[in-house]
Order: C-alpha cells, then structure tokens, then sequence
C-alpha cells in the first residue's frame, strides 16, 4: 500500500515560475524590431465578401481588405541569420526573388498572438547607414519553441513579403509601441506619455540629489 503524501516543495512549478519572472523583468532584449500584427477587428475578410480567395499576394494591395496594426519597438530574441535559397526565374535561370527565410522568437507574456501573414520588418530604423531597399518578413509558420503554466515562447518562421513597405503602410489601422519598463504593448500615443513622464522623473530626481546636504541631511536650496 502506497502512503499517501505531500511534497514541501513543488520543483517544476518553482522553476517556470522562477524563469517566467528572471525573463520578464530582467532579461535584455536582443533586438527591436517594428511587428505589423493582424488587426481582426478592422479587417474585410475575403471569406465574407469574396467567393473565392484574397485578390492579392500577401494580403497587400488595393483589392484587400485585410488590416495591421504597426508595432513599433517590439524586442525579439534569436534572430537567425537570413538564408538566401535559390530559386528558377520565370525568364529561366536562377534568381533569389523570393527565396529569402529567417526566424525569430518571443514569449507570450507581450500579450501578442503571431498569426501567420504577419508582417515583420527587421530593421529597426534608427541605423543610418542601412541599405535603402530593405527585405519585409511574413510569418509563415509559427511553433511553441517552449510552453508551461505561465508563459509560451514563440519560434516564428518567416520568408520573404511579396510586396513593399510603401503598399503595406497604407493599410496599417492603428499605432502600438512596447512599452520597456511594463514591458507591454500600449497605443503609441500612452507610452510617448508615459517616456516623457519618466524623463521628467528622472530630470527631477537628479536636481533634487545635487541639493541634497551632506553635512546638514537637508535638501537645502537658494532663495
């Protein structure tokens, strides 16, 4: 007869718990990226006003009905290295058009869902010296890379858009950024609030330092 007993110490909760906190507050972003996430709300979906399939490649042109949302900022981890396959051209020989792949990874706790046609562009924007004709990413496949109790990490698989951030722009529907210090994702117009409430904060934290008196323990000041 097995006696029945309780553990002092649960290990397996313990650890993800432990992971989900160190990943969350203190781990440092690999790369920021801009994340075009589908916005379900705002789109025409083909299948309530077409017959047949989307009119457009991607999801992106005139005949489309389908909505983003422009993450700007978002922070990814393993980005891999972009594979350039090869591929037979429509006038014969071999071309790279659309034969470029990479991936990326990033946990749930962002509360962003990847759904495959999302659209990733791996230039930050803040590099000068880039290239001027930059490759669009669309999420082709998307695999749990890691799951428990209190957060997933999402290994997204990408290749290259078929269309051009200039197309892709005019069907963006709202503005998001990731907020660093929540580390949430919040209308771009909340977090340039609450950036400018924390360099006020830190503005005011270093005036009222250097009026701190050593001596005395007072904050003393001209008058």
């Amino acid at each position: 007869m097995i006696t029945p007993w309780t553990r002092t110490f649960q290990y397996i909760e313990d650890f993800y718990r432990t992971l989900y906190e160190i990943y969350a507050e203190h781990y440092v972003a690999a790369y920021p990226i801009t994340y075009y996430s589908t916005d379900h709300e705002n789109t025409v979906w083909d299948s309530q006003n077409l017959n047949a399939g989307t009119y457009e490649k991607g999801g992106v042109g005139p005949l489309s009905g389908q909505k983003w949302r422009r993450i700007q900022m978002l922070p990814v981890f393993g980005v891999e290295t972009v594979q350039m396959l090869q591929e037979s051209g429509e006038k014969g020989g071999m071309t790279f058009r659309d034969g470029a792949s990479t991936q990326i990874v990033f946990p749930s706790l962002y509360g962003l869902l990847p759904v495959e046609q999302d659209v990733v562009d791996l230039s930050a924007g803040y590099k000068t010296m880039a290239i001027k004709n930059k490759m669009l990413f669309q999420v082709n496949n998307i695999n749990p890379a890691h799951q428990n109790d209190f957060f997933t990490i999402f290994q997204c698989q990408l290749k290259m858009a078929p269309f051009t951030k200039d197309d892709l722009e005019k069907q963006i529907s709202t503005e998001w950024m990731f907020y660093e210090f929540s580390h949430e994702i919040l209308p771009l117009e909340n977090a340039r609030r609450l950036l400018k409430l924390q360099e006020l904060s830190v503005a005011t934290t270093e005036v009222t330092n250097n009026l701190f008196d050593k001596q005395t323990s007072f904050y003393l000041c001209d008058i």
